[in-house]
């Protein structure tokens, strides 16, 4: 049985599993998660999902998988209880997880990203990362240059390249299993189907620059979620932690807080 790679940072009693996006890893987390544990005295988790980071990987993937990986790493870690924050894949697992471990959950966190269906936003990136597979670049110089003709925006590529490392025959490839998450991705972005409304303290925190919250995300949520709070960060697209990474730390000390 493989078990979910994961930094663990701080000695608090109490856990929160951080939870990344597609083409992260738990370590996009680490500054603020260093934050977290000295101010709330916790113990954070930045979880590398399948097919991510330094975790298995694997030809399979959707939410009922996922969930199961959570839950095996909670059982190994001998957690009981904890809160549970995600960033857009990631926060589509939590909220799945929510819905069938209730009762191991204290508190969720959903960031930039709802239940409903999503068109794939991705299929020139995948081109992209797919060019790079067939080719190993010499540096990760040359992969950016590769990766100018799928993705103009610098930030998404350095974010891309940072998965980049030299495998034992000193080729630069992914730490991230592109294939997968390439054939795999039509069912990530299915809409999300919750059992019953969870009545868990729940928390949706959306860039206020992003286009990822339509309608139809709020009124499933409020079917979902009944109890569940909005939060908007100004001057933030979809990856709000790294555009607005001070008020998106202070809403989240305050969530704990309260």
């Amino acid at each position: 049985m493989s078990i979910l790679h994961s930094q663990i940072i701080g000695k608090g009693s109490e856990n929160l599993l951080v939870l990344h996006g597609l083409f992260g890893s738990g370590n996009n987390w680490k500054s603020l998660a260093k934050k977290w544990s000295n101010l709330l005295t916790l113990k954070v988790h930045l979880i590398d999902l399948r097919n991510h980071g330094k975790s298995f990987w694997s030809d399979d993937m959707d939410f009922d998988l996922m969930s199961t990986d959570i839950f095996r790493y909670l059982h190994d870690k001998n957690i009981d209880k904890c809160s549970i924050l995600g960033h857009s894949l990631g926060g589509r697992l939590a909220m799945k997880f929510s819905a069938y471990y209730p009762d191991l959950v204290e508190r969720l966190i959903v960031v930039d990203i709802g239940p409903s269906q999503y068109t794939s936003r991705h299929n020139q990136l995948f081109q992209g990362l797919n060019r790079v597979l067939k080719t190993p670049p010499k540096s990760r110089v040359e992969a950016n240059e590769l990766l100018k003709k799928f993705m103009p925006l610098e930030s998404v590529r350095q974010f891309l390249i940072r998965d980049l490392y030299y495998n034992q025959s000193k080729e630069l490839v992914f730490s991230m299993n592109v294939k997968s998450l390439w054939k795999n991705q039509h069912i990530l972005t299915k809409r999300l189907e919750m059992p019953v409304a969870n009545e868990l303290e729940t928390y949706f925190i959306w860039g206020g620059e992003s286009d990822y919250c339509s309608p139809l995300d709020i009124e499933l949520i409020r079917e979902y979620f009944p109890s569940a709070k909005m939060i908007t960060i100004n001057n933030a697209g979809h990856w709000v932690h790294r555009d607005n990474p001070k008020l998106f730390s202070s809403v989240v000390l305050q969530i704990f807080e309260i």
